[in-house]
């Protein structure tokens, strides 16, 4: 998290918000992988975020290489931060109720490709 300020992100961090002392992670486990078009994936599954775990849908989209072997994957998942606990707030930051949570990462295939079942 980096809000531009150090106080405010040890604020965000403390107790009364995210409280990583006793929250470290936050987490999302996938429990289907439905594929909606050539490039974009919806993704159900599990977050948890504050030791509060809720059902949630991720959409991801993937960019891959001429080969298909390498990738940049994008996702978003909007949630309501107060169905994790997320009441409180820090002074002269305003937090929305729908808070989007950003995923990008890299990926690199080390197998063949999977090929779909007929």
């Amino acid at each position: 998290m980096n809000t531009g300020s150090r106080s405010k992100d040890n604020k965000l961090k403390g107790k009364h918000c995210f409280d990583i002392e006793k929250n470290p992670y936050i987490t999302f486990h996938s429990s289907r992988i439905t594929q909606t078009s050539p490039n974009t994936f919806d993704v159900a599954g599990t977050f948890t975020l504050r030791g509060n775990s809720k059902a949630e849908s991720l959409t991801f989209n993937i960019n891959r290489d001429a080969e298909g072997s390498t990738g940049n994957i994008k996702g978003i998942l909007t949630i309501n931060r107060r169905d994790y606990g997320l009441d409180g707030g820090v002074k002269f930051v305003t937090i929305a109720d729908r808070v989007d949570v950003m995923i990008d990462f890299k990926a690199k295939r080390v197998g063949p490709p999977l090929v779909p079942e007929d």
